[in-house]
This record gives C-alpha cells, sequence and structure tokens, in this order.
C-alpha cells in the first residue's frame, strides 16, 4: 500500500502472503482535493441474489463517499468522517478524522481537538484520539445534544509553507445536521413495561389488546346533569319578532320600489 493509503480489507489466506505482506483487497487513499478507492475483487455481483440491500448499500455509500470532499470542499491536509450522516438529539455519532501536516505526511500526537459550533451559537470542545495502527487518523464519540445544523471543526496543526500564505487551510469542517427526536417512530413494537408505569403514574390503567373489549365497562361514568327552571323557548319563536321582520322586508321593499331599484 502507498503511504497515504488506508487499507480496508485484506487477503486472509496465509497462502496468498507476500514480501509485503497480506494482499490488499481494499484500500482508500486522498488524491488531491479528492479520493480514491482501489479494489481488487469483483465478486459484489454475487450478493444480489441474497444480499440485494447490502449490494446497494455498498455501492451508494462507496460512490458518496469519493464525491463528498468535492461537495463538501475537503481540505487537502485530511477529512473527517461520521458513521450517520442522519442524527438525532440523544444519539451517539462516532467521528473519525484524518490529519496530515504541511507536507502531507500523517500527524503524529497522542489527541486532536474538535470543537462543535451549534446554529444556536453555543460552541464546545471535543478531543479525539489517536487510532492505534492507523497513523494519523483520530476517533471519539459524540454526545448529540443539539437540534439543527451545526460544523464540526478540527484544527491543522503546522504553519504555512509557502512564502506568501495563499491557500492556507486552517481548519477541517464537517456539516451535520441533527433532525428532532423521532424516537416514537424508529421503535414501533409495543413495550408493555413503560405504558404499564405510564398509567401507574397518571392514575390510569394498563389493558391489553385482549381485553380491549371490557373497556368501555371500566370508563367511569361522567354524566351531569343541570336542572333549569321552568320551560324553555327559543326567542326566536315569537310572533311579534315574525311581524318586525315582516314590516322591515315591507319598508325595504316600500324604499326600493319608490326610488325605482326595483
Amino acid at each position: 500500500e502507498k503511504p497515504l493509503a488506508t487499507v480496508l480489507l485484506r487477503h486472509g489466506s496465509s497462502a496468498h502472503g507476500t514480501r509485503f505482506g497480506q494482499p490488499v483487497l481494499l484500500a482508500a487513499q486522498p488524491f488531491g482535493a479528492g479520493r480514491t478507492v482501489f479494489m481488487s475483487f469483483d465478486s459484489t455481483w454475487r450478493w444480489r441474489p441474497t444480499g440485494e440491500r447490502c449490494f446497494e448499500r455498498f455501492w451508494t455509500q462507496l460512490v458518496r463517499y469519493l464525491t463528498q470532499p468535492r461537495r463538501e470542499g475537503t481540505s487537502k491536509r485530511g477529512t473527517i468522517v461520521v458513521d450517520q450522516q442522519t442524527v438525532h438529539p440523544g444519539d451517539y455519532v462516532k467521528i473519525e478524522a484524518r490529519v496530515l501536516d504541511a507536507t502531507f505526511a500523517p500527524w503524529h500526537a497522542a489527541e486532536i481537538e474538535c470543537r462543535i459550533e451549534t446554529s444556536a451559537g453555543h460552541e464546545r470542545s471535543l478531543k479525539l484520539s489517536a487510532i492505534p495502527g492507523r497513523a494519523g487518523w483520530f476517533t471519539a464519540r459524540l454526545t448529540v445534544d443539539w437540534t439543527g445544523p451545526a460544523v464540526l471543526r478540527i484544527p491543522l496543526p503546522g504553519g504555512d509553507t509557502s512564502p506568501t500564505g495563499e491557500g492556507r487551510e486552517q481548519a477541517l469542517l464537517k456539516h451535520l445536521e441533527a433532525k428532532g427526536s423521532d424516537i416514537e417512530m424508529r421503535s414501533l413494537a409495543m413495550r408493555a413495561v413503560p405504558l404499564q408505569k405510564l398509567a401507574q403514574l397518571t392514575g390510569g390503567e394498563y389493558v391489553s389488546l385482549a381485553a380491549a373489549g371490557g373497556l368501555p365497562d371500566r370508563i367511569q361514568n361522567a354524566t351531569r346533569v343541570h336542572p333549569v327552571r321552568g320551560s324553555e323557548r327559543a326567542l326566536w319563536d315569537n310572533a311579534w319578532l315574525l311581524a318586525l321582520i315582516a314590516t322591515l322586508l315591507g319598508v325595504e321593499w316600500f324604499v326600493r320600489r319608490r326610488n325605482h331599484l326595483l
């Protein structure tokens, strides 16, 4: 593998070993402002008869991974990868960052700092620890405690090597948006224990689906009787009101007739 390559899969059989180690099956490497992926196998089509969903997910995620730097303007000196593109408050997100120094060599440090800036103006810091065996890679777990868009910012180490200072990249950026919580929609299975606890705390009663037929009998009678003195008679049901309406209509007809409006 190349010095900047990240090997994702190797051949597992010792019979195929060479002086370079086990053959590389899948590897990724930054190239310019983009990414490249090397695959030494072409048997993914075999997944389709038994795992159509896995086949589509593999190639869709691979294409997204390759196009993401151009789409987001990823730095030439590294990238930030998250394991979830859609997050919700309360989720745990795994963050991995590849950081290169000014000479484009993997940055060696015990940890690096990542700043999370939300649209509400809140900012906090998160430490990413170095991943053993993967030079230049750092990782951490982030707890999503905001709603809306946010920016993950990792300052790049080292200064600018150019005399003019042009093209210097200050930090790695990753945009992440936390949508409203949808825990009820993500888990549609009935959970009897929380329902029983909720009914107990609110003074109600939990009824299973099998016993739902007797639910009307469990509802307490809340009928109220309000006594009314005398007989009720609607206001419009009066002779004088009918005469008043007829008189007003007659006056209107007379005025229109007199002024040649009919």
